[in-house]
């Protein structure tokens, strides 16, 4: 795993921002829900991981077979998490990659979430 994905799974924001100021970027990763830091940051509801990780140039929407950060925050219901998403860019109407073949509002919506649900329709999320 690497140095940036580990910090950012144990929420070491300053470690982060460290490893950030200097370049490092997340090595090529193996295709599972863990390894791509913007996405742990948005499955633990780190909100702070999240935005620093955005500055740095984080790529949104980037599945390759990975559920995707939206995704993942809806799962889990971290409600300032997909707002900063979505006002970020994030495609409402990704799925998550091979493993979670849902959207964030089949997710939201199967967890009974009206806010996030209330969220992704306000943003043009596909009913269908």
């Amino acid at each position: 795993d690497s140095p940036l994905y580990l910090a950012t799974r144990e929420g070491h924001i300053g470690t982060m921002k460290v490893l950030l100021s200097k370049g490092v970027a997340d090595v090529p990763r193996p295709f599972h829900t863990l390894a791509v830091p913007l996405i742990t940051a948005s499955r633990w509801g780190c909100r702070e991981g999240v935005q620093l990780l955005l500055d740095h140039g984080a790529n949104i929407n980037d599945v390759e077979n990975n559920p995707d950060a939206l995704v993942e925050a809806s799962l889990r219901g971290h409600e300032k998490v997909v707002q900063l998403l979505l006002d970020h860019g994030a495609d409402v109407n990704a799925k998550g990659g091979e493993v979670f073949g849902n959207n964030a509002l089949q997710i939201a919506a199967g967890r009974g979430d009206y806010e996030i649900v209330k969220l992704l329709l306000e943003k043009g999320a596909d009913v269908d």
